[in-house]
């Protein structure tokens, strides 16, 4: 890409080192890798309230409710208690309009089933540490048959995991490939090839299903962190590469 950086992006009013990443194609429009093939019948992606309601064309205000981003926890409040109804997947469609996309538009989703039971022990699987997990957390899942009918997932490439210091990047001269695949966090001291993933173009909201999932303190007692003991471990894996 003929760009360097430190690898820990600064993103604030003052500095803002993903500008000049921005700037190049091929970076800004990611999630364009070979088509992928996922096994299962659902995919499935953790993220945030937040990051969901900023990233669709969200609808669901009630009446006298506030709007500010600083609010999203008070969105959270309402997803949970209509949950609490059912206990059973939501329709986004309820709730959004559009699509869901991230900032490069696609998003990470895996075929690896997620549950809120253990939802701390299947983001480290994913490679996620305890810094990247929300407390105000959504599952969202996506049948399979939708996304081969609109050929939406895709392989992984460098370059949509260039900004990331977890990545677990794909010999593409390996044939065939149908999947991504994650760095697993979850064994203490090791780090291990973990479960598929892929790129997703944005998402019709109308073929999404989610779950809210409160993550606190205590489900975070398995902890992942990033710091220096993590980069030994993830150079010593690249190495092996």
């Amino acid at each position: 890409m003929g760009l360097s950086h430190p690898y820990r992006l600064i993103r604030s009013r003052v500095i803002d080192q993903f500008q000049p990443l921005m700037a190049n194609t091929e970076f800004a429009n990611g999630g364009t890798g070979p088509s992928a093939s996922a096994s299962g019948e659902f995919i499935y992606h953790l993220t945030s309230v937040r990051k969901l309601v900023k990233n669709t064309r969200w609808s669901f205000f009630p009446s006298g409710f506030p709007r500010p981003k600083s609010a999203a926890w008070r969105v959270f409040e309402y997803l949970v208690a209509d949950y609490k109804k059912t206990s059973n997947w939501l329709l986004l469609r309820n709730y959004a309009n559009g699509k869901y996309g991230g900032f490069r538009n696609f998003t990470w989703w895996t075929s690896l089933e997620l549950d809120p039971t253990d939802i701390v022990c299947k983001a480290h699987k994913l490679g996620v540490p305890n810094q990247w997990i929300p407390n105000y957390a959504i599952i969202l899942r996506c049948p399979v048959t939708h996304i081969k009918i609109d050929n939406l997932h895709h392989v992984p490439t460098v370059i949509d995991g260039f900004h990331s210091e977890i990545f677990r990047p794909m010999d593409f001269r390996v044939s065939p490939l149908t999947s991504g695949r994650t760095i697993d966090l979850e064994t203490k001291g090791q780090l291990k090839d973990g479960v598929e993933e892929f790129t997703l173009s944005p998402v019709p909201v109308s073929q999404i299903e989610f779950k809210p999932v409160l993550i606190n303190t205590p489900d975070r007692d398995h902890r992942v962190v990033r710091n220096a003991r993590l980069w030994q471990l993830l150079s010593t894996f690249y190495d092996s590469l």
